[in-house]
């Protein structure tokens, strides 16, 4: 069994579908399909952002050896660096990410409504809140 053939298997075990795993882990779905049926290799950080989000063995995914699952995480020594990383995946997979994806969202559209009123503006530019040209002239207030 491949590499990808594994990652199939247990995302199908997790009951979930590609674009569910590669909107939480930060990939296309279809990038994942094409890992999956074995036509790109994973990157590394695919495999371990998967590992500490799902709790499948990394190793079990690179090599086909051990259990597919981590049975229990506590009794894993885990560098500070690990631990750093669970709390972040863990922080990026919260309700408080697609309240933030939404808001980002907001913004975007803002955004483009603003380009799309910009383009069209009469010679390009943005309106302005008022006139901010000069009420006179140079030589108006220059010594004769």
């Amino acid at each position: 069994m491949s590499i990808g053939e594994r990652l199939k298997k247990a995302r199908q075990s997790l009951g979930l579908k590609q674009t569910e795993i590669a909107k939480v882990l930060g990939f296309k779905s279809n990038f994942l399909s094409r890992i999956e049926s074995g036509t790109k290799n994973p990157p590394k950080e695919l495999i371990e952002l998967f590992s500490l989000r799902y709790k499948i063995n990394a190793n079990w995914i690179l090599t086909g050896e051990g259990d597919m699952v981590i049975e229990n995480t506590d009794t894993i020594n885990t560098t500070p660096i690990v631990k750093e990383m669970k709390n972040l995946i863990n922080e990026v997979t919260s309700p408080k990410f697609s309240d933030i994806e939404s808001r980002l969202t907001k913004i975007e559209n803002l955004l483009k409504r603003e380009k799309n009123i910009y383009a069209n503006s009469p010679e390009n530019e943005y309106p302005r809140a008022a006139d901010t040209s000069p009420a006179y002239s140079v030589d108006e207030c220059g010594d004769k």
